[in-house]
């Protein structure tokens, strides 16, 4: 299947709407978005609530949930909470992105919670994200 990416932006509702745009790694497997504790703190993001993390080795590290708005691709601001892991940092791998040819290192994963709150759906084969069709 290989890997797929969003461009996608995060803002801070309690700071003026501070932005910062970031390539993510769609990861489904995940339920939330997990965004790194420097762009946490670049963004001055509120910490609303602490809660122990599973990560995708079994283990359970201490996060912290923040008050963050997010868009993904061109869509809609979605106002949702976002979860970083301070003691576990994004892997810093060097990726190919099929759907553009180019070297990324992703600077968030993006969960299935967030996706399907955007309404979107994860097009393998184009290894991109685009919206969902409604019914």
């Amino acid at each position: 299947m290989g890997e797929v990416f969003a461009q996608a932006e995060v803002a801070s509702p309690a700071n003026n709407g501070v932005r910062a745009r970031l390539c993510a790694l769609v990861d489904t497997g995940s339920s939330y978005t997990i965004i790194p504790p420097q762009l946490v703190r670049r963004l001055g993001l509120l910490v609303v609530d602490r809660e122990e993390l599973n990560t995708a080795k079994d283990e359970t590290v201490p996060g912290r949930i923040v008050e963050a708005s997010l868009r993904v691709g061109t869509g809609a601001w979605l106002h949702r909470h976002l979860v970083f892991a301070s003691d576990e940092p994004l892997r810093e791998d060097l990726f190919l992105d099929r759907a553009t040819g180019r070297t990324v290192r992703p600077g968030a994963l993006l969960g299935a919670l967030t996706l399907q709150e955007a309404g979107l759906l994860v097009d393998f084969r184009r290894h991109r994200v685009r919206r969902a069709k409604r019914t």
